[in-house]
């Protein structure tokens, strides 16, 4: 553990994000602002007696947050995209802005954000063949893109009870279409036809 501590000093600076890789919906997920809260975090995440335990942390510098949006991609493309506000919520401990008290998930249908962000996840699937995620992305007080991670299994309950469920409907049709596609495909290049 003193080494892990060490190597993460060595290549951050304070205040920075420590989370555990299995967490989901912002939980586990805490700013440490001083060795002592990382040292406290880190213990949290590898207790094997702890029930959030978790073999592997992740760390990530810290971003002063503007604004963070979910955005689902299907084959490489921009589906959907919404904004996590929390612009008239309360912090209740979770840092996640979605799962503080009051917020919204608000749909953005503005074409040309769409493409702007569009534009900034295609270097991730030129790298990566990643069919169906969903992608948590920020805006920081400089008005600068970020990718905070990919989400192989994102949910989408909150924006569910607060959304049209059509909206949702139309995402996994989509998806399906696109994913039956590809295998007529590939079973086309299979069978050399």
């Amino acid at each position: 553990l003193r080494e892990i501590e060490s190597d993460i000093k060595t290549n951050f600076k304070f205040p920075t994000i420590v989370k555990p890789n299995r967490g989901s919906g912002g939980k586990g997920v805490a700013k440490c602002n001083t060795q002592t809260e990382l040292e406290q975090v880190l213990e949290l995440v590898y207790n094997q007696a702890n029930k959030d335990y978790d073999y592997i942390a992740l760390v990530q510098e810290f971003i002063e947050i503007k604004k963070e949006y979910r955005v689902f991609c299907v084959n490489g493309a921009v589906e959907l995209i919404y904004l996590k506000d929390n612009s008239q919520s309360t912090f209740i401990g979770n840092l996640s802005p979605l799962h503080w008290e009051g917020s919204k998930a608000v749909l953005i249908s503005d074409l040309g954000f769409r493409n702007q962000v569009q534009s900034f996840v295609n270097p991730i699937f030129q790298k990566l063949n990643i069919f169906w995620c969903g992608l948590d992305i920020v805006i920081d007080q400089n008005n600068i893109m970020s990718l905070i991670e990919i989400n192989t299994n994102p949910g989408l309950t909150i924006f569910l009870e607060q959304n049209d469920e059509q909206i949702v409907y139309n995402l996994y049709k989509t998806g399906l279409s696109k994913y039956f596609q590809s295998l007529n495909l590939l079973n086309r290049e299979i069978n050399g036809k």
